[in-house]
């Protein structure tokens, strides 16, 4: 993930702008620097995970579809089976 762009220059010469030490000043600067370039989404990466997340949705509608199919394949030989299996002893029953 690309770090989000912080200017730390402008940051810097606002808090001395403001009163702050330089000491102060440097010490936030990098701490808000590196909680900015850490663990901070991009557009692109939040178009990177829709992307991925229409795919997946397409990939578990046609697994949805195919099982479908299938029960319904399942369903209709446990049905023939099932008339088999009743029909042969009424068969020899009469």
């Amino acid at each position: 993930m690309p770090a989000a762009t912080f200017d730390t220059q402008a940051a810097n010469d606002a808090l001395r702008a403001a009163g702050v030490g330089e000491a102060q000043a440097k010490a936030t600067v990098a701490m808000v620097r590196d909680a900015v370039s850490e663990g901070v989404a991009t557009k692109t990466d939040i178009e990177s995970l829709k992307a991925d997340h229409g795919r997946l949705e397409e990939k578990i509608n046609g697994l949805a579809g195919n099982m479908k199919a299938q029960t319904m394949l399942i369903g209709g030989v446990f049905i023939t089976v099932l008339g088999a299996a009743i029909g042969v002893p009424i068969a020899v029953l009469s």
